[in-house]
């Protein structure tokens, strides 16, 4: 399983019944919190997302909008008897809004908290397991700003079993084809890891771009991405706000996935000045045809 889970996708300020950025990736057993907006902790309640298995909160940058929901989302997790350690990933200034907020409201955790502070000038990597990387995407906001890709390690091919069996290979025989290293069997014979497997299926990656800019220097730092969630705060007749601003129009959100050859492309952080997001949808899949609108609850595979 690798989805992403949107809770808030609007900017600057929640409404009576829709939240500011913040959304959940699962991959396999873990989830990764990316943004907490105010009321992201009631949006969670809403859709049974498990406490339990968040790995990590990833915060792209310190504006109200992306973090307000992270102090209670904390005493919560106190409160449901957490005790594995959390690792808080954002720019400078993180861990000092946090242990500020904990410290003057008497909160106690019965867990340690980790902090990673990002450079937000280069990417760098914050996470690795077996299967998966994370690392920060550098954007271009009006303060410090990172996104995050989230990529697949390559997978080993499909192992044809009635092969294997039909050549009689032992063990250590197939991990030597594994390493793609060739074997000869007792009758000189030479097998290639290609003749007894299937090739593997290509790894799939996603990339959360938060508030920024369109440029180039985003995009090439992106990389090439399976999916991407990129702001598209403003239509293009207000096209001339989006840089004052530190933002994106949908168009020029849907240029960034066209450009790192995404197959989707998922809009959000959107302005309140728009009555319907359909014009917004409709700009960017003339650019990017499979552009869809991010919505409270929509869950994407990747």
């Amino acid at each position: 399983m690798f989805t992403v889970k949107l809770l808030g996708v609007l900017a600057a300020q929640p409404t009576a019944t829709a939240i500011t950025s913040g959304q959940v990736v699962s991959y396999k057993s873990h989830s990764w919190i990316i943004d907490c907006g105010e009321g992201f902790q009631m949006k969670m309640q809403k859709y049974k997302i498990s406490r339990n298995k968040i790995k990590a909160i990833l915060i792209s940058h310190l504006h109200g909008d992306h973090v307000y929901g992270l102090p209670g989302l904390l005493t919560s997790l106190a409160i449901a008897n957490r005790t594995e350690p959390l690792l808080i990933v954002g720019p400078e200034g993180i861990q000092a809004f946090t242990e500020s907020i904990l410290k003057y409201s008497h909160a106690f955790l019965p867990f340690d908290i980790q902090y990673y502070h990002c450079h937000c000038l280069s990417s760098e990597s914050i996470y690795e397991d077996q299967y998966l990387t994370i690392q920060t995407i550098p954007l271009e906001h009006r303060v410090p700003t990172v996104g995050y890709v989230f990529r697949e390690k390559p997978h080993r091919p499909n192992l044809i079993r009635e092969q294997i069996e039909s050549l009689g290979l032992n063990v250590d025989q197939i991990k030597l084809l594994l390493q793609n290293q060739p074997i000869t069997l007792a009758n000189n014979m030479i097998i290639n890891l290609t003749e007894v497997s299937t090739p593997a299926k290509t790894p799939r990656s996603y990339a959360y771009c938060s508030d920024t800019i369109y440029s180039d220097n985003v995009i090439k730092n992106i990389g090439q991405v399976t999916t991407i969630y990129h702001e598209s705060t403003y239509m293009e007749v207000d096209a001339a706000s989006a840089p004052k601003w530190g933002h994106s129009t949908a168009k020029q959100a849907a240029t960034v996935a066209k450009s790192v050859s995404a197959e989707q492309l998922i809009l959000g952080h959107y302005s309140g000045k728009y009555a319907s997001y359909d014009d917004l949808l409709t700009e960017a899949q003339e650019i990017f045809p499979n552009s869809i609108l991010g919505s409270e609850g929509l869950e994407v595979p990747i």
